[in-house]
């Protein structure tokens, strides 16, 4: 993982197939950039209500970008970033 410091993924048809569940194989992928030190978060096209679920799955400690970059807002926090 050496020279990535951050790694970002959509949902539909990268975090999950078609059939709206994230498979373990990802689960750990993600944890594993976790554990090397990179950040990873979720961007989407899908409103932030919406990419919460999975970014609870993934553990994701980042911001989420949801609505096509028109909002950038944590999962826990009541934070939000124009």
């Amino acid at each position: 993982m050496k020279g990535y410091q951050d790694r970002c993924s959509d949902i539909d048809g990268n975090l999950i197939p078609s059939d709206d569940k994230v498979v373990e194989r990802t689960i750990q992928r993600v944890k594993e950039l976790k554990d090397h030190g990179v950040k990873f978060t979720i961007i989407t096209g899908r409103a932030h209500s919406a990419s919460v679920k999975y970014a609870k799955i993934l553990g994701v400690d980042e911001p989420i970008i949801s609505l096509n970059g028109a909002l950038v807002k944590f999962v826990s926090r009541l934070s939000i970033f124009p």
